[in-house]
């Protein structure tokens, strides 16, 4: 029987900017403490894959780190049978990034709130030992041949998001609050979850201008289903495509630098401030907008519109 997903699980698929995917990383890491989900958000982002198979990451899958000469990229090799949807196959991972991850792994751990550190001490790092062990929920004790469970994982990501929420809505502050507030200003933290990396790297790689199939090698996944399911209209794409009504614009500006019809018309601010104060007869309409006008008016107060010559206007020309 299939196991029914929590309601934060489902929702997590919005795409995030990279200023966003790091402002929600130093979050993990700093706020809430969990240094190892920030990393498995890493191994995820530069895999390209769902959470359930980046959370089952072994050392042993990690070949060449920290990569050797330009030509040898250092990858991971997914096995076969890891779950139903990941297929086995080779991802080859950025010099920068298996540099980085390597000096956490053989030198110095990354270091996040209160001390917290990945890996942590004494974890095993080598052979088939995971990345990011789970716990024994009755002894709290870390299980090193068990990965921890994507409930956990999502977890996290919940608290990191409540925490942006706080402050966004200011009833929490930090050294940072002001660009946590800016980068996630009108944004659905809802919409984030352990779902949201793949989405991410997917849109990402897609603005940068990486063809659909190369991601689909990438990722292992369709382009079909990536066109459906994770290329994402993000808030960057859609500024870019506000850029095409940028003619339509122009031809506005032009027209602010014209005089008006009203200007053209005779009709100054004034009149407009001052309605004639001898008595109206309502009794005709302006041909330019509609509305009733004076017989003893020239032109529309409203509009500018000059209007056809009245038996009464001809008898007042003074008025306009």
């Amino acid at each position: 029987m299939r196991k029914s997903k929590s309601a934060w699980d489902v929702k997590g698929r919005e795409a995030l900017s990279a200023e966003q995917f790091l402002t929600l990383y130093h979050t993990v890491l700093w706020e809430v403490g969990a240094v190892w989900a920030s990393v498995l958000m890493l191994v995820q982002l530069f895999l390209g894959e769902r959470a359930d198979a980046a959370r089952q990451c072994r050392f042993s899958w990690l070949v060449d780190l920290p990569g050797g000469s330009a030509g040898d990229l250092p990858k991971v090799n997914i096995p076969a049978d890891l779950n139903a949807k990941t297929p086995a196959r080779s991802v080859a991972l950025s010099h920068d990034f298996a540099r980085i991850f390597s000096s956490w792994i053989h030198e110095k751990p990354l270091i996040g709130k209160h001390g917290r550190q990945w890996p942590f001490d004494n974890q095993p790092t080598e052979n088939s030992a995971v990345l990011f062990p789970g716990t024994d929920t009755k002894t709290q004790q870390r299980m090193w041949d068990r990965p921890v469970s994507e409930r956990a994982y999502s977890e996290v990501l919940h608290q990191a998001a409540k925490i942006i929420g706080d402050i966004r809505a200011k009833k929490r502050t930090t050294k940072h609050s002001c660009i946590i507030s800016d980068v996630f200003l009108d944004f659905d933290l809802g919409r984030i979850g352990s779902h949201s990396f793949k989405k991410t790297v997917v849109s990402l790689l897609v603005e940068n201008g990486v063809s659909m199939q190369i991601i689909s090698a990438i990722t292992a996944t369709s382009v079909s289903t990536l066109s459906r399911h994770y290329d994402s209209a993000t808030d960057l794409r859609r500024r870019k495509a506000l850029k095409a009504l940028s003619p339509v614009l122009e031809g506005l500006s032009e027209d602010q630098n014209k005089p008006d019809d009203a200007e053209e018309a005779g009709i100054h601010e004034a009149d407009d401030v001052h309605p004639p104060t001898v008595p109206h007869n309502y009794s005709r309409w302006c041909t330019g907008c509609g509305r009733k006008v004076s017989e003893l008016w020239r032109f529309c107060y409203a509009c500018g519109t000059q209007l056809p010559l009245s038996t009464k206007a001809a008898e007042n020309p003074d008025r306009k």
